[in-house]
């Protein structure tokens, strides 16, 4: 196995993610600081070992590794861990569909040990709950989402009018519109005459001066 040579308790109090981002985004490993590689050896050593499940469950196991072969303070062996798995695991572009794969995959490999445990019929209704639980992580319990109808991302076409007809509508004889308006109790001769222009009973003034537009007097 291959021993970190250089990290050390206080070299690892000196680096944060901010300092191994900089280097990744701008750096030259060729040229690099040694402690600055030895540091992203470890992170990756520590995502390896997330990974070995059968050898180390749990962050305590992987915290107690760094304790006990890197000579770690616990407090910087939890250090290491958390950006480790912040360093390799915190991206937004991983999908939920994506982190339901990768959870059913790991919950079909205690399904596939505890399967060859059964020793009665107690043990197979707790392999059947593991069932049941990959189907909820997988989403299977919920309904298919409804299809998207064909061309509902299509740019909707506009039309402007200001014909009744156009609507599919009868309009209303104009000499009876124009008398309704016209005795419109308590409006004012300039709403009245707004009223007959969108009701194109008059030519339509549509930049009125602000002392003829009723909605500014």
């Amino acid at each position: 196995m291959k021993k970190i040579h250089s990290i050390k308790n206080i070299v690892i109090q000196d680096i944060d993610l901010d300092t191994i981002y900089d280097f990744v985004d701008n750096g030259d490993r060729s040229r690099a600081p040694l402690e600055i590689i030895d540091y992203l050896d470890l992170m990756d050593k520590v995502r390896g070992m997330s990974l070995r499940i059968d050898r180390y469950g749990s962050k305590d196991a992987i915290v107690n590794h760094l304790i006990k072969v890197e000579g770690l303070s616990r407090y910087l062996a939890n250090k290491a861990y958390n950006q480790a798995m912040e360093y390799f695991y915190a991206d937004s572009d991983i999908s939920k569909e994506a982190w339901r794969n990768i959870l059913a995959q790991r919950m079909d490999k205690n399904y596939a040990i505890a399967q060859l445990l059964v020793k009665d019929v107690s043990d197979a209704k707790k392999v059947n709950d593991m069932i049941k639980d990959m189907g909820i992580a997988l989403g299977l319990h919920l309904p298919d989402p409804e299809p998207v109808p064909e061309g509902a991302f299509q740019r909707p076409s506009k039309i402007y009018t200001l014909s009744m007809e156009d609507l599919g509508k009868v309009p209303q004889p104009k000499k009876e519109l124009r008398d309704f308006i016209m005795t419109l109790p308590d409006v004012s001769e300039k709403v009245k005459l707004m009223a007959l222009q969108e009701a194109l009973l008059e030519p339509m003034n549509l930049f009125p001066l602000e002392n003829e537009d009723p909605r500014k007097s």
